[in-house]
C-alpha cells in the first residue's frame, strides 16, 4: 500500500536548532539545493511536531482506544527517532497525568502494541511495561471483564510474558505503586547534564 506524501513549510535552522537528529543530518538528510527532506513517518505525527515547535504544545493525550494509543505512540516514535527528548519528556507528562485524571491502566495489548512500534527501549514501554507488571500480579480475579482473554494474550506472546515475569521479580525485589504516582522523571529522556524539574 503506497502512502501519499504530505508537505510541510518550515523553517530549515528552526527544524535544525530543535532536532538533533536533523543539526547531525545537516548535510545528508537534505535533498540538494532544494532544502527539502524526505522522511518516513506518520504525517499526523510530523503535523504535530511542527505545531509544538511553533506553539510548544501537544495534543491531547487519550488512551481510552486503539487509535488513541497508536495516536501518542506515532507522535512519541517521531519524537524519539529525531531525538527531540524535550518531546519525548512533554509526551511523557501527558500519558501520566491522563493515567492519574482517569485512574486508567494500560492493558496488555498496549505493551504488545508498543513492542511491534519497536519503542521497547523506550521510557513509553518501560512505564507500560511496569503497569502490566502490577496488573498481573494483582491476579486474574481482580482484572476487568476479558481476564480469560488477558491470560489468553499473554499466553500467545511468549516474549511479553517472559519480560512480565521478569517485571514481577523485579517488583518483589522492589515493590512500587501506581506508575502515575512516580516521580515522573522516572520515564524522560535526559542528557548526563540535564536536572529535570519536578
Amino acid at each position: 500500500m503506497s502512502h501519499k506524501r504530505k508537505c510541510f513549510n518550515i523553517y530549515k535552522d528552526l527544524l535544525c536548532s530543535r532536532s538533533p537528529y536533523f543539526a547531525a543530518s545537516h548535510k545528508n538528510c537534505w535533498n540538494g539545493s532544494s532544502n527539502e527532506v524526505y522522511l518516513d513517518a506518520d504525517a499526523t505525527a510530523f503535523g504535530q511536531f511542527t505545531n509544538w515547535i511553533f506553539r510548544d504544545t501537544i495534543p491531547a493525550v487519550d488512551l481510552s482506544s486503539c487509535e488513541g494509543l497508536a495516536e501518542v505512540a506515532a507522535f512519541y516514535k517521531l519524537a524519539d527517532f529525531l531525538l527531540v527528548n524535550e518531546l519525548c519528556n512533554s509526551i511523557m507528562d501527558a500519558i501520566i497525568k491522563y493515567l492519574k485524571d482517569n485512574n486508567w491502566d494500560l492493558n496488555f495489548f498496549s505493551l504488545s502494541f508498543l513492542s511491534e512500534q519497536n519503542l521497547r527501549t523506550t521510557p513509553f514501554y518501560k512505564l507500560v511495561l511496569r503497569n502490566s507488571v502490577r496488573r498481573f500480579i494483582k491476579g486474574p480475579e481482580l482484572f476487568e471483564e476479558g481476564a480469560t482473554d488477558d491470560m489468553q494474550f499473554l499466553m500467545d506472546k511468549p516474549d511479553l510474558l517472559l519480560e512480565i515475569l521478569q517485571g514481577v521479580r523485579d517488583f518483589n525485589k522492589k515493590p512500587y505503586d501506581q506508575v502515575w504516582k512516580c516521580n515522573r522523571c522516572t520515564y524522560h529522556e535526559h542528557t548526563e547534564s540535564t536536572i529535570c524539574v519536578a
